[in-house]
């Protein structure tokens, strides 16, 4: 004899469909929310590696919302501070006291043996061989992962914030090649701030201070001296 069977309660049936929908719904809000932030992030990071530096600046407004601030906080804590150690290297020639080296008030002051003049230039090539020691390490994966790391990110946004860094790091930042090239090109100007500077030492008995402007003893002085100079 066949059973009857048991007709399920239709009001059951009902919330079991909405409460499967509504899942469905929540999974999809959930995934297009998240696919909608991991834009915006990665729109931030385009307009990261398209500034130029020394005229643009890092919009530290957050543009994300919910877990992806912490990458875009990240993110953009460690470019401000690797553009802020580029920008001294930029800068690190743009002094007074660079410039006016050879001036006649800097060769009155300190002539002849300029003993103040060569430590500035010695500071100055520490500082550089400093800032590109800084910014070569600042490239390096180890260094540029390790924030991310220490905020115990989930795993979804460690990925998030490695990709997106290794991108800059090899799109953006400086790599060895071109801060040795950088580093090169900024000792040369203090060299040749150096060799004009040796050369009034080692012919401190032939020239002087005359009206405001230096004099050689000799023509031939005089044109070496401005050959070092131009």
């Amino acid at each position: 004899m066949a059973r009857n069977k048991k007709k399920k309660n239709p009001v059951v049936v009902f919330f079991k469909v909405i409460f499967i929908l509504a899942i469905i719904l929540l999974a999809g809000f959930l995934f297009g929310f998240s696919f909608y932030q991991y834009n915006v992030l990665s729109n931030e990071v385009t307009q990261i590696t398209s500034i130029t530096p020394g005229e643009d600046e890092i919009n530290m407004d957050l543009a994300t919302m919910g877990e992806y601030q912490q990458v875009e906080v990240l993110i953009k804590n460690y470019m401000q501070e690797y553009l802020e150690e580029l920008d001294k290297l930029r800068n690190v020639l743009a002094e007074e006291q660079f410039e006016n080296i050879l001036s006649v008030e800097n060769m009155e002051k300190d002539g002849p043996e300029f003993t103040e003049s060569y430590a500035y230039l010695e500071q100055k090539e520490q500082e550089i061989d400093s800032l590109c020691d800084t910014l070569l390490a600042m490239r390096e994966e180890e260094n540029y992962l390790a924030p991310g790391k220490a905020a115990d990110l989930n795993f979804f946004l460690q990925w998030e914030y490695d990709t997106n860094m290794e991108t800059i790091a090899r799109s953006y930042m400086y790599d060895e090649e071109s801060l040795e090239k950088t580093k090169t090109e900024l000792k040369d100007y203090i060299d040749h701030r150096r060799e004009a500077l040796d050369f009034l030492k080692d012919n401190k008995d032939s020239w002087h201070i005359e009206d405001g402007k230096i004099s050689f003893v000799s023509e031939d002085l005089l044109r070496h001296y401005n050959e070092l100079i131009s």
